[in-house]
């Protein structure tokens, strides 16, 4: 009894110890309605691209006085549906969430 317990905890601490994947691989080239769920105002892009698993297509993109502004719209993973995602730039900071837009048919 003893030595399965051991066994059930050296389990345990092995699954706790082993980090989590950051990018979503179950949905490659698409952003599914879960993913879509996650992106938050304020993100990165770098951050947005990591849980889409891909950069989107840029449709828009606009800048004067230091300020930048570009749309990217997404593949759904489920047809007929539609994802953009507006993104915010100051300077050289990077690319921020500033609006989201998901229709799921």
């Amino acid at each position: 009894m003893r030595k399965l317990l051991t066994a059930v905890l050296a389990a345990a601490a092995i699954t706790v110890a082993v980090p989590a994947s950051t990018a979503s691989a179950d949905t490659p080239g698409c952003i599914s309605r879960a993913e879509f769920k996650q992106v938050k105002k304020g993100m990165t892009l770098a951050k947005v691209k990591q849980i889409a698993d891909t950069n989107g297509k840029r449709d828009v993109f606009s800048t004067g006085g230091g300020y930048s502004f570009q749309v990217r719209s997404y593949r759904t993973c489920s047809p007929y549906s539609v994802v953009t995602v507006g993104f915010d730039k100051r300077g050289r900071n990077p690319w921020k969430v500033s609006s989201k837009f998901g229709v799921w048919v």
